[in-house]
């Protein structure tokens, strides 16, 4: 029992002094340096980095306090494909940087269709949730993969933030390690696009006739155009000889084998079977990569690559990387 005004004033002294010395106690703060143990605790998320795309370390993960902002409802991505492994990544990518740019700490949902594809590309990182809506979830605006990947503009610099998980990075490594050249190469990607390649070379994005029997463009490119025709054309018959390669390194072939007879005319191919992804960062570790424009994965390859060592140098550019319509 307090007796008098001195041992109630004794009483909130001595009660203060214990509270200080307990929120200091190491465990605490401890507990508030450990990123990871502080993952699910309200009010504070756990952001993700990848700001360095040739980094092959564990990511970054930093502390937001986000005590006074609202929980808004995510974007959702659903499936179907709309088509390959380039344009997939190129889909996420780009709902994830207007996230990013919107500064809201809004999430994107994904549903199992899309979160089976992004667990089996990337590691985990908070700001994207798996299987949010497979019952139709509670989200802000639903995307499906086509809507997403004609979302906002083709200023695609964001990517090199979404680089592969650490397993497809380290098996990228081990075959480069077990090469004599070690990462001293030039790659090189063939690809024909199912038949596509020469009039998308011509056409620009987004035309039906690129796929008619007739191979008519109703567009044509503008003849200033750095990433000139001409030099499409050369990247869809890319072959050996063609290379520039004044450094004389060891040329590696990567190719979706649809035209075989140029894939022949270099003396080494990838073959081993192996993840698109790992093939894609073997593309990326390499001393210059020589790529198709009209292709999203070198799009891809040449974000991670921070626009650096692409050719045909036309068509990438190191400042900013564009899909080149």
């Amino acid at each position: 029992m307090l007796q008098n005004g001195r041992d109630f004033f004794c009483f909130l002294l001595c009660s203060a002094v214990f509270f200080s010395n307990f929120l200091s106690l190491p465990e605490l703060n401890d507990l508030v340096g450990s990123s990871r143990e502080l993952e699910g605790l309200s009010g504070l998320i756990v952001d993700q980095k990848h700001d360095n795309a040739l980094n092959t370390g564990s990511p970054t993960y930093t502390l937001q306090d986000t005590t006074n902002v609202e929980q808004l409802k995510p974007f959702c991505l659903t499936g179907p494909f709309y088509g390959g492994t380039g344009n997939n990544v190129m889909e996420v990518g780009k709902l994830l940087r207007h996230l990013d740019e919107e500064g809201k700490h809004r999430k994107l949902g994904l549903d199992k269709f899309w979160t089976k594809w992004y667990k089996s590309h990337f590691d985990a990182r908070p700001e994207v949730l798996f299987d949010y809506f497979p019952d139709g979830g509670d989200c802000e605006q639903t995307f499906e993969a086509q809507e997403a990947f004609f979302f906002g503009d083709w200023d695609l610099s964001y990517l090199k933030h979404l680089t592969p998980s650490l397993q497809h990075r380290q098996t990228a490594e081990a075959i480069i390690k077990s090469w004599p050249h070690g990462n001293n190469y030039v790659s090189v990607h063939r690809r024909h696009l199912d038949g596509t390649c020469h009039i998308s070379a011509r056409c620009p994005l987004n035309r039906p006739e690129r796929k008619s029997k007739n191979r008519k463009c109703v567009e044509h490119r503008d003849p200033k155009e750095a990433c000139s025709v001409d030099i499409r054309l050369q990247a869809c018959d890319m072959e050996y000889n063609k290379v520039d390669n004044p450094k004389n390194l060891p040329v590696i072939l990567f190719t979706d084998r649809q035209v075989p007879e140029l894939d022949a005319t270099f003396p080494q191919i990838f073959n081993t079977t192996t993840h698109m992804f790992v093939e894609m960062w073997l593309m990326t570790q390499s001393h210059t990569h020589w790529g198709n424009p009209r292709s999203t994965v070198d799009l891809v390859v040449s974000s991670w690559r921070r626009g650096m060592g692409m050719e045909p140098r036309q068509c990438y550019s190191p400042e900013k990387i564009f899909y080149m319509l």
